[in-house]
Formats: C-alpha cells, sequence, structure tokens
C-alpha cells in the first residue's frame, strides 16, 4: 500500500507539474485572433468565390441535375455519375459525362435533345460534390477534408473548418499542392487579405490542396511540453493500480 501511495503522488506531482507548465505556456492573445477570425468572416460574406463553377469537372460519383426546359419529363434532380462516368437520360440514352465541365455537358445536352426538340435548352448544376477533396489542417476547429467545387478559395475552405482556434498563428499559413514528399508551398498573408482587402493570396484551390494552419511559437511550446510530461502519467498510474491490488 505505501508503494502505491507514493507512486501515486509522484504521478500527482508529475501531472500536476505538466499541468502548470502548460498554463505557463498561454495561447496567442485571443483578440487577435478573434479579430481574425471577424475579418475572415468578412472577406467570405463579400467574396464572389464559393458559389457554382461552370468549369468544374465532373466525375464520378458526383450527383447532378438536369433541367429541360418546358420538358419536367426529361428533367432530374439526383442523378448520379456512375462509374464508368456516364448517365442514362430519357430519349437520349446512354451519355459520358465524366472529364467534362458543367458548361460541356449542358451543351452536348442540349445539341442531342435538339435532335427531338426545337430550341431545346438545358441546364446542368452539380447537387453534390463527392468527387474531388480539398483538406484543412492545423490549428483551426474542425481540421478534415471537404468537397472541392471548382471555386473554393482558402478563406472559403477556412470558413467551412469553423475558422482558427485560439492557439493559432496568423503568419505561416500556406496551401501545400502537388507532390506530398515535395510539394509547391504558396503562402498566405492574412493580414493583407483581410486588412488591405488584397485577395491575391486567397488563393482559388485545386482538388487535393491542403490548407494548413500553424500553431503560434507558444503554442508549439506548450505541445512539446504536454508531449514530454503526459507519456509518463499513464503507466505511472497503471502501476500505482496494479500495485494496490497486490498489496
Amino acid at each position: 500500500m505505501k508503494t502505491a501511495v507514493m507512486i501515486l503522488a509522484l504521478g500527482a506531482a508529475v501531472l500536476a507539474g505538466g499541468c502548470a507548465s502548460t498554463r505557463r505556456v498561454p495561447a496567442p492573445q485571443e483578440s487577435q485572433v478573434d479579430a481574425m477570425n471577424a475579418g475572415l468572416r468578412e472577406v467570405q460574406g463579400r467574396s464572389t468565390r464559393g458559389g457554382p463553377s461552370l468549369d468544374y469537372v465532373i466525375d464520378p460519383p458526383d450527383i447532378v441535375a438536369i433541367y429541360v426546359k418546358d420538358n419536367e419529363d426529361l428533367s432530374g434532380e439526383q442523378i448520379t455519375v456512375g462509374p464508368d462516368g456516364k448517365i442514362s437520360r430519357p430519349l437520349i440514352g446512354v451519355v459520358t459525362v465524366a472529364g467534362k465541365t458543367v458548361d460541356e455537358v449542358s451543351e452536348e445536352l442540349r445539341g442531342m435533345y435538339s435532335q427531338f426538340i426545337r430550341d431545346a435548352s438545358v441546364t446542368v448544376m452539380v447537387t453534390k460534390y463527392q468527387s474531388k477533396f480539398v483538406y484543412v489542417d492545423g490549428e483551426v476547429l474542425r481540421p478534415g477534408r471537404f468537397a472541392y467545387t471548382g471555386n473554393d478559395s482558402v478563406v472559403n475552405v477556412l470558413a467551412q473548418a469553423g475558422f482558427l482556434t485560439k492557439r493559432a498563428s496568423p503568419n505561416g499559413i500556406h496551401v501545400a499542392r502537388g507532390n506530398p514528399n515535395d510539394p509547391e508551398i504558396y503562402p498566405v498573408r492574412l493580414k493583407d487579405v483581410i486588412i488591405d482587402d488584397d485577395s491575391r493570396t486567397n488563393w482559388l484551390l485545386e482538388p487535393d490542396d491542403i490548407v494548413y494552419v500553424p500553431p503560434s511559437f507558444l503554442s508549439r511550446i506548450g505541445y512539446a511540453i504536454e508531449e514530454i510530461v503526459f507519456p509518463f502519467t499513464t503507466p505511472l498510474r497503471a502501476y500505482a493500480t496494479y500495485d494496490d491490488i497486490v498489496d
């Protein structure tokens, strides 16, 4: 029992020391991050990027809607592009849409329906983007992957990821593109985007791009301390529990 008590005391001391050390490493000024997030929301609200793109390339398993003017029977709102890249439509049969832009598919279908309908008017829209993604990692509230729509900017995807955490650094944010082992890096100058309304580094993203938000310098120190301290607490607690049972 005495051994168990000593081990528990040691574990508690290490744990308390780790927590105290973490507390001594403050996050960046909350007001600074809050101001950045407020600015990002404003930029995102007035941005023209993020809407439907006629240049988006359709691929499986995207879901599209096709509207043939004045012909409800020929229209459809939930048409899934098959693994072979094709869809099937009344009157015109099977059509290959994969690898083509929304605008190209609209024109192709209009030409095909014109054989049966005078002055055919066809509109194609992607209603669910499922074939391509962009990624957000680092100090955001909801890191992960997000559907690529062909009109996605850095600010748009940061908004989808819940904006910056209190530990984020506004400096060092970047887009990584291409070969993961040797990516092209595109720096994002948030202050220019927000304060100067300079959208040059609010990059228009491509499929598989990664937007990375680094932690601040002080936050990196805090993470390093946690990695050093906390791995030792679990074995100590486990040993103390076992020793208590044996005694």
